[in-house]
């Protein structure tokens, strides 16, 4: 029983309600920013070699590029 009643010292403020709470969002805006990074390199892989140069971009680029817009900074 000693762990029962441990167990409150090593929960975050707010409790455990609120800890898997905070997770479950935690991983629900990881699931959308992965889905928009995946969306974002497959639209940008769907342009024209011409297309991609008139917006500064070669094929090489495009996941780095597609990975910045959505997480910030660089790849």
């Amino acid at each position: 029983m000693a762990f029962v009643s441990d167990l409150h010292l090593h929960l975050p403020k707010g409790g455990l309600r609120e800890a898997v709470a905070r997770k479950l969002g935690d991983a629900a805006e990881s699931w959308r920013k992965w889905r928009l990074f995946r969306r974002t390199r497959a639209e940008l892989a769907g342009l024209s070699d011409r297309e991609l140069a008139d917006l500064g971009l070669n094929r090489s680029m495009i996941t780095s590029v597609a990975h910045e817009a959505v997480y910030g900074g660089k790849s």
